[in-house]
């Protein structure tokens, strides 16, 4: 992706991406430096879904069930939990998973790298959509709208 901002953007995505590139360049890098402090912290890992949404989850009776384990791997949980992170229940969610993981204490760094990752990853796959992806004017009009929301969002983002 630093390529494509460098200067490289293919096709007709420069005047798309003009007006967002210092904001995702700033996302990139803040996104690296909370990497760097992961690393060298002491978080607790365990098996994550790592693409929590409601297309990978069905419901038998009263129980969810989550699909799609292609991203499964060994995570600190706040690579999962940040799929809930904005919604409205996420502190009734929280108090619920703490009596069952008993002492938890939700990292915050944690959880913010994973948002970041998560919307540049977002941004990036609907890039290579519109670059490499044979879709229809509909198609490649729904994807130039979501893309712009990704960096709407980005652009509007707080990082200190």
């Amino acid at each position: 992706m630093r390529e494509w901002l460098g200067g490289a953007l293919p096709g007709n995505t420069t005047e798309l991406f003009d007006p967002y590139v210092d904001s995702v360049y700033h996302m990139m890098e803040k996104a690296e430096e909370l990497s760097d402090q992961l690393k060298s912290g002491s978080l607790r890992l365990a098996l994550c879904h790592t693409d929590i949404h409601n297309w990978n989850l069905m419901t038998s009776g009263r129980e969810f069930i989550l699909i799609d384990w292609e991203g499964l791997k060994l995570a600190p949980v706040e690579a999962d939990l940040m799929f809930f992170a904005d919604q409205p229940y996420f502190h009734e969610f929280m108090t619920i998973y703490r009596q069952v993981h008993k002492g938890f204490q939700l990292d915050q760094q944690a959880l913010r790298f994973y948002q970041l990752r998560r919307r540049l990853e977002d941004v990036w796959e609907f890039a290579e959509q519109l670059v490499f992806d044979c879709q229809t004017e509909q198609e490649r009009a729904e994807t130039v709208t979501a893309i712009e929301k990704e960096l709407k969002g980005i652009k509007a983002t707080k990082f200190d």
